[in-house]
């Protein structure tokens, strides 16, 4: 069975360490991050089963955010977006993004847990992966440090040994 990893991007602390629970608690990896350039750059980095994004965060948001991984993934990663914002739908229409899923604050966590597995469970349906159009840059081989050569001279131990 593979691993169900999720991404919560969120910049509210108090709402991340909740949603961060609520996943932990069924069974799911979860990573963090507070901004949608952090969440970015882990969704580069990592395999995610779904995103879990907030819509209005510092530096990237939520709408950018979905429409970035579109961009990095040949069937893109189901992406959950979690707002305050009674009409958030309509904006994301109105933006030209496609969340999969919105979820309205404030939620309840059999709320979450409900939007996350029927997400997954369409994108299951729909073949997503996380499969990206690039195949990420090779890292070049670490040399291993150096092998420090015996000393010629003998230590004190060795020397009252020979003796």
């Amino acid at each position: 069975m593979t691993e169900k990893r999720v991404l919560i991007a969120e910049d509210d602390e108090t709402i991340l360490l909740l949603e961060k629970k609520i996943l932990e608690g069924a069974g799911y990896r979860v990573d963090c991050a507070t901004t949608g350039v952090m969440a970015l750059e882990l969704v580069k980095q990592n395999r995610y089963t779904l995103v879990v994004a907030d819509v209005m965060m510092p530096e990237m948001d939520g709408f950018t955010l979905t429409r970035e991984i579109e961009k990095l993934y040949k069937k893109s990663v189901p992406v959950l977006l979690v707002t305050a914002v009674h009409d958030a739908l309509k904006a994301a229409h109105d933006r030209d993004v496609k969340p999969m899923s919105t979820l309205q604050k404030p939620f309840t966590s059999a709320a979450l847990l409900t939007a996350v597995k029927m997400l997954e469970g369409q994108a299951a349906k729909a073949g997503m992966d996380a499969t990206p159009k690039k195949a990420p840059p090779k890292k070049a081989p670490q040399k291993s440090p150096p092998q420090k050569k015996p000393s010629p001279k003998k230590g004190w131990l060795e020397k009252l040994i020979s003796k």
